[in-house]
């Protein structure tokens, strides 16, 4: 739970970061009295709203600067869970998996990781982020038990009120609804990859760490090489970029029911169809590489569709925290 709301209030800095961003901030423009020929003069003759093409680039370009932002933020991410699993699985090893200490030294680890990394950032590093107070949540009047039902109570309250909002915001409606379907999809594909990998292809403990630690990796090369190199080259926006991803996320459950459709194929080429640990291994890989950039477009999309001020309550639903 607070892993959850943790990872909740770290995202609904990215809209934050992105609209302070100098390469977001444009000077004002100022009346002048001097001649017309100045570039910064306003006439009757200038428009109240930006032409929809500057209005489309602005936008494109802050789609991009959030999937940077996010990409660095999902790589490190991932760079970190690395290192804590290698930990983990090296404590295991030298220990043995009987003893009772090799899990306790872990999860150690795990939560002194969290404390070093967490604990300064948010009250020495990271500004607060506008908005309102939490107004009647935050009075001190009556004891700790009423303070904590107000508290709940108010997290209710705004998680209501940011339901009722989505429901007036067709866009939003409607990526809310195509990211619920995806991320399940991608978290039924992982968790049932696992089972399939221990029951059917009977994988060694072993084994199945290595499929992980490489989920892991290529998580944090696509997280990585998907905004900043591969989109580039492609000549690709934000959105057409999202939806190559996906296009190709959808081809790996497909190569897993072949042997449907082709039953001889084991016995024609001798693999095929998840028929061999090595091909899981491969589709690890790809579904890690391309889950980075799912995960991190997804995020960059969603930070431009926040309404200013509302970046926690909006990513609340945007995530599996708010289940």
């Amino acid at each position: 739970m607070f892993y959850g709301a943790g990872n909740v209030l770290s995202n609904a800095y990215l809209p934050v970061f992105v609209r302070n961003h100098p390469d977001m901030r444009v000077e004002p423009i100022v009346e002048s009295s001097r001649a017309s020929t100045s570039t910064s003069v306003t006439t009757e003759a200038t428009p109240l709203i930006p032409p929809i093409n500057q209005l489309e680039e602005e936008t494109e370009k802050a789609n991009r600067l959030a999937a940077h932002i996010s990409s660095r933020g999902m790589t490190f991410g991932y760079i970190s869970a690395l290192i804590l699993q290698a930990s983990a699985l090296g404590t295991i090893f030298f220990l043995g998996v009987d003893n009772p200490f090799a899990l306790k030294i872990p999860i150690f680890l795990a939560a002194t990781w969290w404390a070093a990394f967490m604990f300064p950032t948010v009250p020495f590093w990271l500004k607060p982020r506008p908005g309102p107070p939490l107004s009647g949540a935050t009075r001190r009047s009556g004891g700790r038990i009423m303070r904590i039902v107000r508290y709940i109570g108010f997290g209710w309250k705004q998680i209501w009120s940011t339901i009722k909002e989505v429901r007036r915001l067709k866009e939003v409606q409607i990526y809310l609804i195509s990211w619920f379907l995806l991320s399940d999809g991608v978290i039924t594909m992982s968790a049932l990859a696992i089972i399939y990998a221990k029951t059917s292809l009977e994988l060694t403990p072993a084994g199945l760490a290595l499929i992980s630690a490489t989920a892991l990796i290529m998580n944090a090369l696509g997280a990585w090489l998907w905004p900043s190199f591969i989109a580039t080259k492609l000549k690709l926006t934000v959105i057409p970029t999202m939806k190559l991803l996906i296009c190709l996320m959808a081809c790996l459950p497909g190569y897993a029911i072949v042997g449907l459709v082709w039953p001889g194929i084991v016995e024609t080429l001798g693999w095929g169809a998840l028929t061999n640990a090595w091909e899981l291994y491969t589709l690890a890989a790809i579904f890690g590489f391309l889950a980075g950039g799912v995960n991190v477009y997804g995020r960059a999309i969603f930070s431009e569709l926040i309404p200013s001020g509302k970046e926690s309550t909006f990513f609340s639903v945007h995530s599996s925290p708010f289940f």
